[in-house]
């Protein structure tokens, strides 16, 4: 009978060992492989909803002015996408495709005026992320690649300004470039 009891805790103890190893083991390395390609904080989840054509709100994420350096990461970002933050009262481009970068740097300009509206709730910058020729004699309203460009380069150029935050959110990003939102 002792050498019974003796096999039986033996062989729990061998289970034991082998369940506690196994589960260090997945703890290390992990179930799943893509586990990276998981975002891990407010930014990242929202470019990978864009990005993915998943972005369900009509608000814009509860950003502010500490978003901006890691959104502008994104912001010459070429993938197209239809889902993105809009204003269902007046957005006409509720079924229309734009550039992920187009509404990453919309996003950034609607920190910029909520900003300085001291508006807890980001506000719509305006009726769509679609930039356009600031020339009152030609409203082409035509997406064209380079406007995406260039407004990246004007809030990059912007946002780099060794200005303190409060007048540096004054200044209109595509205030030098013949650009603005329509």
């Amino acid at each position: 009978m002792c050498k019974y009891l003796f096999n039986l805790y033996y062989t729990g103890v061998t289970i034991a060992k082998f369940l506690l190893g196994s589960f260090f083991i997945l703890l290390i390395h992990g179930c799943d492989t893509k586990i990276d390609s998981i975002p891990n904080n407010q930014v990242e989840e929202y470019i990978f909803e864009l990005q993915a054509n998943q972005y369900q709100e009509f608000k814009f994420p509860s950003f502010s002015a500490n978003h901006i350096s890691q959104l502008l990461e994104f912001g010459n970002e070429t993938i197209p996408t239809r889902t993105f933050p809009h204003n269902p009262v007046v957005c006409y481009m509720t079924e229309a495709e734009t550039k992920v970068g187009v509404v990453v740097l919309w996003t950034i300009e609607s920190i910029r005026r909520s900003f300085l509206e001291d508006s807890e709730e980001l506000i719509y910058p305006s009726a769509d992320p679609l930039l356009i020729m600031n020339d009152p004699q030609n409203e082409d309203y035509n997406y064209y690649h380079g406007y995406h460009i260039k407004a990246y380069e004007a809030y990059k150029k912007w946002w780099q300004l060794e200005l303190p935050l409060g007048e540096k959110m004054k200044i209109n990003p595509l205030g030098d470039s013949t650009l603005k939102w329509r």
